[in-house]
């Protein structure tokens, strides 16, 4: 992280038009929140309760695996279609948060930033020794938490001064941040938490379908996806996170399913990796439903790192 330092868009704020993936830079503050209907978003299964982080108390680490519980997700139904009554858009009836001003997914416009200089590998101190997750289906979503009670038994990062502990992963169909106006077939994150605070901070890695994939991060997803029938594996969280030197973009946004909790802090890495078109096409089947919240027009400032240096 030494010699990075954050920076804001050039001309605006990302935003993505109604009904495609065009990206467009605007400098006018969006007068709604919501105006966008792509497909594409993130089932965030970590039904934490944000409220106790933002007040400053302690959260249990175990409350990661309780969220689909949480009293009020829980006990309202919710979809990802957007063309039933508790679809997407109806979701702010029901989770004021989802109406917030920081919702999450984005479309970024990466030619609209500057680029300074910074690695994301600086930020992780995985081990690169295996760790054991166990899998739990949430939401027709396969979601892979840490096995283990140990806060630190798989890793984690360090991001401006603080630790978070890895605490689960999951993936997405298509994916769901846009980059340049162009979706991704397939989005991993990697959800962490800092314990003494409850702060969440997600990582995520954008796939496309390529039937040359042969990067290990790719495989790693393969392996994982050919494995789900045992209920456990073991996987490398640092060999997944196999980024070489690209950057990342950074920005505070939100849980992508309800409640829509705000103060999540995103960090999404500055690249496409490629993964074949059988794990593609395993994940689809796992998921049932494009399970996609629409990317949504947001006023919240996107910084971003980069190994490149500047434009």
């Amino acid at each position: 992280m030494s010699g990075a330092f954050v920076y804001g868009f050039s001309g605006g704020r990302p935003t993505a038009r109604k009904g495609s993936d065009v990206c467009r830079c605007s400098a006018e503050r969006p007068s709604t929140i919501r105006d966008a209907a792509i497909r594409g978003g993130a089932a965030m299964g970590v039904a934490v309760a944000i409220t106790a982080a933002a007040a400053g108390s302690r959260l249990n680490l175990d409350a990661l695996s309780i969220l689909p519980q949480n009293a009020n997700a829980a006990a309202i139904e919710w979809s990802y279609n957007e063309d039933a009554p508790d679809g997407p858009s109806k979701w702010g009836e029901f989770f004021p948060d989802c109406n917030g001003k920081q919702q999450s997914p984005i479309s970024i416009c990466t030619s609209a930033s500057f680029k300074r200089r910074s690695n994301v590998q600086g930020l992780v101190f995985y081990d690169r020794r295996p760790s054991r997750f166990r899998l739990k289906t949430i939401h027709s979503n396969p979601h892979f938490f840490c096995d283990s009670e140990e806060t630190w038994k798989c890793g984690g990062i360090r991001f401006k001064g603080e630790k978070y502990a890895l605490k689960q992963m999951h993936m997405h169909t298509p994916a769901e941040n846009v980059f340049d106006g162009s979706r991704g077939d397939a989005e991993l994150h990697l959800v962490h938490i800092q314990p003494d605070t409850g702060k969440i901070l997600v990582v995520g890695l954008v796939f496309e379908s390529s039937p040359k994939a042969n990067e290990q991060s790719g495989k790693e997803v393969l392996n994982i996806l050919k494995d789900l029938d045992k209920g456990q594996f073991w996987v490398s969280p640092k060999t997944l996170l196999h980024t070489g030197r690209e950057g990342y973009f950074q920005w505070q946004g939100s849980l992508t399913t309800p409640p829509c909790s705000e103060k999540v802090t995103w960090v999404l890495v500055d690249k496409k990796y490629k993964i074949s078109p059988e794990a593609v096409k395993i994940l689809r089947q796992q998921t049932v439903t494009e399970n996609a919240r629409p990317v949504l027009k947001n006023i919240n400032p996107v910084s971003h790192y980069s190994s490149r240096g500047g434009q």
